[in-house]
């Protein structure tokens, strides 16, 4: 797949739609982009876009509330922050577009976005994509994350087993 411009802008302007089947296709868009190989010619376009468009990408995905899209959210901010920002050593991207300042930016915004969703947020899985995404970062606290998110697996899975032996049993 080629992650033009405009591409990506049009994937931006669905990221919105009220039809969450789309939000969850559209917001996957975002994360094979940002899971792109790098070293590729689409290397540098979407490091671009995501740099251009940062407000905008975050306007867009504040809103979000359903646990798998958020997921993908944060995986895709994940990636891109390992990836584009971190290893960015890794190739040559020059370009006017990618500036230090905007690149500051991002990963503030990224953090921003992941610390609010850690405090409202108590889903495993986003839990645990919150976790993940401040690995990178060598956060102290993410075991503590991870902790709670296999805390809430053994739950769900003793609650389960039990409907299954109470509908069994009756």
């Amino acid at each position: 797949m080629k992650y033009t411009k405009d591409f990506l802008d049009e994937a931006l302007s669905q990221l919105q739609t009220p039809d969450c089947k789309e939000r969850k296709r559209v917001a996957t868009v975002f994360m094979r982009a940002a899971c792109k190989e790098l070293g590729t010619k689409d290397t540098k376009p979407i490091k671009e876009w995501f740099l251009i468009n940062q407000e905008a990408f975050f306007s867009s995905i504040a809103e979000e509330t359903e646990p798998e899209i958020l997921w993908t959210h944060l995986y895709t901010l994940q990636n891109f922050c390992a990836r584009y920002i971190h290893l960015s050593h890794l190739y040559r991207a020059e370009s006017s577009l990618i500036t230090g300042d905007k690149v500051r930016k991002f990963e503030e915004q990224s953090k921003a976005y992941v610390q609010g969703l850690r405090k409202t947020q108590m889903h495993p899985k986003v839990l645990q994509g919150i976790a993940s995404f401040f690995w990178i970062y060598r956060e102290s606290f993410v075991w503590d994350i991870f902790v709670e998110v296999l805390k809430k697996k053994q739950v769900l899975q003793r609650e389960a087993e039990l409907l299954k032996a109470l509908s069994c049993s009756g």
